[in-house]
């Protein structure tokens, strides 16, 4: 999380969304990083708020605040990434136990 956060404030391009009444990227100033983890009733995707302001312990612990507050989330979820963009394209997602970075 700390690296995606990390990425979008050095690529501002990609932390954006596409105006089209406007014709115009509307750069964002704030980095929210959305987690998907599968659960038994589906997915679920808690938002940590103002990741680039956080650090790692701390993105942690609200992370896992926000799984004990709901009852859907098993104990030991898979956490994947996946970056989404204006066009539409998103890349595909790497569970994290499969990431080099594991």
């Amino acid at each position: 999380m700390k690296v995606c956060a990390a990425a979008l404030k050095a690529f501002p391009q990609f932390n954006s969304s596409l105006d089209l009444a406007h014709k115009e990227l509307v750069l964002k100033h704030y980095v929210h990083i959305g987690v998907a983890v599968d659960t038994p009733a589906g997915l679920l995707v808690p938002v940590l708020r103002d990741a680039d302001r956080k650090g790692i312990e701390a993105l942690a612990v609200e992370l896992n605040d926000i799984a004990a507050k709901d009852e859907r989330v098993l104990k030991d979820p898979a956490p994947v990434v996946a970056v989404s963009e204006p066009s539409g394209l998103t890349l595909q997602p790497v569970a994290a136990s499969q990431s080099s970075l594991a």
